[in-house]
């Protein structure tokens, strides 16, 4: 997902510093719709403001903004847009109101609570079958007519269906795509959470059949669409080829979430079928990686980080403890975990977010580099509730976040934001987008 504020591509360092430190004071405004006008712009700025809060200031504060915001688009019932019995409870929409804009910003907060809840460890709040909201409307052959809606399949086990819908669609809609893996990908951060809370419960069957739902999808995509290379003959911008990745990697992550409380069960050994998928999904990913365009990071949602960031927690402890004779995989794992880190260190040149990761990562191998066996490895950082390495907010103790937001006064002018044209903003429209501000200070 990608941030765009139109106004500041071609600011000056003044208007640059005026307009940060306006994202930093607006932050201290909670996400209360009942002292405001619920409007379209209202949601499109708060999306902007948890997006920014989230990658630049991680922790608690950024988590709970994006969980008011999600509640609040319950409230507003955009959960249920296309729902037959009508818009929402509280019509918040007004009649010249793009119903595709806001179906934009429930898919947004959508991707926001995803990750959000990933990085905390903590059940979503958006319930894969609590939705009815179309994906986008597609445009009708005859203006008489109704275009057709495209939503998500009723069942994880038929998104199969819709990915093949959408590959009947041209152009290509990479953003329906990305929800696609999205809930794949929760599917597979709850099958590994339910693991940890109660590791007597037999989850095999929810994961194999996770599985056959992930292998479908990849056939069900167009021909090449995992391919790391830039399709130029068929014209793939280089935006379009960086969203197909953003996707490609998700894929790649699926199972090994799923399977991360297996994996650490036992010691790290290539012959252990856990630890296999988790090297391949790392070598798969480091190989995506490797074709990045380093100036399309800026215009790459920063969350990605998460899924590098738990990787390179695994190949750790891999590299550190594993069991095999074989030094050709050690080395290979460890070429994963440089490729990894360097990718972490260009998002920082943009995002605290990875900044934090980064600290993280250099404190767990320092952690790790002092425990004798595997055993107490496991127990240090679990013992921490790490829950799989993807839960930031239980290892603060490792290492504390910085640059928190101080404490402002709620005297706060926000006509700053009333310059930003939300209905041109690739947030709301594209994922990836178009070009992201350079926020970092």
């Amino acid at each position: 997902m990608s941030l765009t504020i139109d106004v500041l591509k071609t600011a000056d360092q003044d208007s640059l510093k005026r307009s940060r430190d306006g994202l930093n004071l607006a932050l201290e405004c909670p996400v209360d719709g009942h002292t405001q006008q619920i409007t379209l712009s209202w949601f499109q700025r708060q999306c902007l403001l948890a997006y920014y809060t989230f990658h630049q200031y991680p922790g608690r504060q950024s988590w709970s903004r994006v969980g008011a915001l999600t509640r609040m688009a319950y409230a507003a019932g955009l959960n249920r847009l296309d729902h037959p019995r009508g818009y929402s409870t509280f019509q918040v929409m007004n009649e010249t109101d793009d119903i595709d804009a806001w179906r934009r910003v429930w898919w947004v907060i959508y991707c926001m609570d995803s990750y959000t809840n990933v990085a905390a460890a903590t059940p979503f709040l958006v319930e894969y079958d609590s939705t009815r909201t179309a994906l986008r409307q597609y445009p009708a052959a005859n203006t008489n007519l109704i275009g057709d809606k495209l939503f998500l399949a009723n069942e994880l086990s038929h998104l199969w269906m819709t990915v093949e819908e959408i590959a009947g669609r041209k152009p290509l809609d990479h953003f329906a795509i990305h929800l696609v893996t999205t809930s794949l990908l929760k599917e597979a951060c709850n099958i590994h959470r339910l693991a940890l809370m109660n590791p007597y419960v037999d989850l095999s069957a929810r994961r194999a059949s996770l599985d056959d739902t992930v292998a479908l999808v990849s056939l069900a995509l167009p021909p090449g669409y995992n391919d790391v290379r830039r399709q130029i003959l068929q014209g793939e911008s280089i935006e379009d080829f960086h969203m197909r990745l953003v996707n490609c990697i998700h894929l790649a992550m699926i199972t090994a979430a799923a399977l991360f409380s297996a994996t650490t069960s036992v010691p790290p050994s290539a012959s252990t079928p856990s630890w296999q998928t988790l090297l391949e999904c790392s070598l798969t990913i480091a190989n995506i990686i490797a074709h990045w365009d380093s100036n399309m990071l800026a215009a790459t949602d920063p969350a990605i980080c998460l899924i590098v960031f738990a990787l390179l927690t695994m190949l750790k402890l891999y590299v550190r403890f594993h069991t095999d004779d074989i030094p050709d995989i050690k080395a290979r794992a460890q070429q994963c975990e440089t490729k990894l880190s360097l990718f972490l260190k260009h998002f920082s040149a943009f995002w605290q977010l990875p900044i934090y990761l980064l600290g993280i990562q250099r404190k767990v191998g320092l952690v790790l580099e002092g425990c004798a066996t595997y055993e107490d490895a496991r127990k240090t950082l679990q013992g921490q509730e790490c829950d799989g390495m993807m839960n930031l907010d239980a290892i603060r103790k490792l290492i504390p976040v910085r640059h928190t937001p101080q404490a402002m006064g709620t005297d706060i002018d926000l006509s700053w934001l009333d310059d930003i044209d939300f209905s041109d903003m690739p947030l709301l429209e594209s994922v990836p987008g178009e070009n992201i501000i350079n926020l970092h200070t």
